[in-house]
């Protein structure tokens, strides 16, 4: 019985695809597995606050959690990090003896929780779930052992359905960034740019309670402008003396606040009696204070830096609105248009390798070159931990700010599957589902993925759709690499092969986007892959930036002018003729360029 419910428990760990999923999925099966009639799990969600409680069984009719948390200063959470027990009894004396001053562990007993079973993964706590008294006889060391392989499990599913789900949140958070800065500046409506400003920001900060106060000067006051939540609505005209609450206090020091517990803090103003923690924000214009953005949640500790940084973005959206409302209509386009290009730009340079790895026997460089100020070319280098190296590039439909935010859900969506081992074309083909769901329909992108073994000096590879890299041999020789698939987000539930290739010594393999190839003269005849081939095969021996140099000066030779009508992008991998960490003295002295500068 033991055997079957544990079986069954390790499937649908395997199958939750949201953490809300796992969550539900590792408390109903503990019940099960271990007779438990109480189960509450505890998730490590920021790196900075510790363990808190995510899943309750049984569940509140109020929705609500016990206020349970193991702060990392905690030794009851140190004691939890380095245990190699799979089941930790809490009133065992010798867990009491490794928790020594723990305020954590007498409370849990307090409150009848009896077992610990930890969420490990390396040297990191990912988790725990408490356990009130259990009906299952665990003496068994082959119970303990299998419990110890479950955790284990639940931990990497725990740490991967976060991650993704981070990758989604931003791409989310950037895209109503984007969404915002384009609704703002193209509106002089005040208080129509406030509602949209709150919308947006509940939308990525969970709160119950959004309210944004303007500052009246001349009655030296804070008037209520927009609220938005669950509660009732506020009070229309409601007004603070500046200096009255957290709020005032913020509209008097410019300085934003969050607070865990307002309850604990003297300077907190009940506007909402279920309000438990709170975060302000100044909005700022210049050296001028405009107002406050208040943000107030049920729960204590739900928010943290991160929402403070989100939350002081919208904020500074919302000064230049206020501002913007005074000016006239040329100058709020004026504006629009720089601020909205300029977030875009940020966005596609955050997405880019800060470095590329060092890998002995290659050389590697990348550059990528929008035809404006953004665009909707990518290129990714990720170094695993036993050196294998993915390497990816691709291409968007659409160009400015519709293409970067494209761009940046494709690479979101692929480095939240991207993980040790993958193989390509099974990566490709969930890539190509997720994006049918998420981008519209006359969208679509191309991508081409491999994974780099320097050892072997192998590659398996897959292509969706993207120019064909090109494989340039010591004697001149070349190669296209363009087995795998359709171009990706049209169609779902296509099928997508990866190939197995080996490198040898003197090897060039090119990535590029189609800004390279399909780069027109003024006869509009494109440089085409016929003089790139040409091109490779006459300097195969330099080295990957000189290289790259070279293509770029002859794509802009053949066009004749210097802006160019597509974006352009190059990742180019030198194998070493000599076994060594480059071919020659100038692959050796090489810096390596990411940003495009």
């Amino acid at each position: 019985m033991f055997e079957n419910r544990l079986e069954r428990l390790r499937r649908r760990v395997r199958a939750a695809r949201d953490l809300g999923k796992l969550y539900r999925v590792v408390a109903e099966g503990f019940a099960r597995l271990l007779d438990a009639d109480r189960v509450l799990v505890l998730h490590e969600l920021d790196c900075m606050r510790g363990l808190e409680a995510v899943y309750a069984l049984p569940r509140p009719d109020d929705g609500s959690l016990p206020p349970v948390s193991i702060s990392r200063d905690d030794s009851f959470y140190d004691y939890l990090k380095t245990t190699r027990r799979a089941l930790v009894m809490l009133h065992s004396p010798w867990v009491q003896e490794r928790s020594p001053g723990s305020k954590v562990l007498p409370e849990l007993l307090k409150s009848g929780w009896r077992v610990a079973v930890p969420l490990q993964q390396l040297d990191m706590l990912v988790g725990v779930v408490l356990l009130g008294p259990i009906g299952v006889d665990l003496t068994r060391l082959s119970y303990r052992r299998a419990i110890r392989r479950l955790s284990e499990l639940i931990a990497y599913a725990a740490v991967t359905l976060l991650m993704f789900q981070r990758l989604q949140q931003e791409a989310k958070e950037k895209a109503t960034l984007l969404e915002v800065a384009k609704k703002i500046s193209s509106s002089l409506d005040l208080m129509e740019v406030l509602e949209l400003v709150v919308e947006a920001v509940r939308q990525v900060v969970p709160c119950e309670h959004a309210t944004v106060f303007l500052i009246d000067r001349e009655r030296d006051e804070l008037k209520h402008a927009v609220y938005r939540g669950s509660g009732r609505a506020v009070i229309k005209n409601f007004r603070l003396k500046l200096g009255q609450g957290l709020v005032g206090w913020v509209a008097i020091t410019g300085q934003p606040v969050v607070i865990d517990n307002v309850l604990e803090d003297e300077r907190y103003y009940r506007l909402f009696p279920d309000s438990r923690s709170e975060l302000d924000v100044p909005l700022v214009r210049g050296d001028k204070i405009l107002g406050v953005i208040s943000l107030e949640s049920r729960r204590e500790r739900a928010f943290t830096e991160h929402h403070l940084e989100l939350a002081k973005a919208f904020a500074a959206q919302a000064a230049v609105a206020i501002e913007n409302a005074l000016l006239l209509e040329e100058l709020v386009e004026k504006r629009r248009l720089e601020r909205e290009l300029a977030i875009a730009r940020e966005i596609q340079k955050a997405l880019l390798p800060k470095e590329l790895p060092r890998l002995r026997g290659f050389a590697l460089d990348a550059y990528t070159l929008p035809s404006g100020m953004i665009g909707g070319d990518l290129y990714d280098v990720v170094e695993f931990a036993d050196r294998t190296v993915a390497l990816a590039v691709g291409d968007v439909s659409g160009k400015g700010t519709p293409g970067a935010i494209l761009m940046a859900t494709l690479y979101s969506t692929y480095r939240g599957l991207l993980r040790r081992g993958i193989d390509p074309g099974q990566l490709m083909r969930k890539l190509n589902d997720l994006l049918v769901e998420r981008i519209d329909l006359e969208s679509f992108a191309t991508f081409f993925l491999a994974l780099l073994n320097p050892k072997t000096r192998t590659l398996r590879y897959c292509n969706a759709g993207h120019n064909p890299p090109l494989l340039v041999h010591e004697d001149g020789s070349y190669e296209r690499l363009e087995e795998g698939g359709p171009v990706l987000g049209f169609v779902p539930q296509l099928s997508y092969i990866s190939t197995k290739i080996e490198l040898k010594p003197g090897d060039l393999l090119v990535l590029y986007t189609d800004g390279v190839t399909e780069a027109a003269n003024a006869e509009d005849e494109l440089f085409g892959e016929e003089r790139l081939v040409a091109l490779l095969q006459r300097y195969r021996r330099l080295g990957p930036k000189r290289l790259r140099k070279k293509i770029i000066q002859e794509v802009v030779a053949f066009t004749g002018r210097k802006a160019l009508d597509d974006d352009l992008t190059l990742l180019i991998v030198k194998v070493s003729s000599h076994g060594s960490a480059a071919s020659t003295g100038e692959e050796n002295a090489e810096e390596v360029v990411t940003d495009g500068s």
